[in-house]
């Protein structure tokens, strides 16, 4: 995981995911999802996934 940019309630991260399925073959993409401090819990915002391949 890399925090791409963060301040002071929040931050955006990128992170590779990756799945094998139940047929044995992987789903692998790369995340980017951005967090923020809200009422004393973390709350996620949005999420952008890029399929590889």
């Amino acid at each position: 995981m890399e925090i791409i940019s963060e301040w002071h309630d929040g931050a955006a991260v990128l992170y590779r995911e990756s799945q094998t399925l139940v047929d044995s073959s992987q789903n692998v993409r790369w995340s980017t999802a951005i967090f923020q401090h809200a009422e004393g819990k973390i709350v996620w915002r949005h999420l952008q996934e890029t399929r590889l391949g």
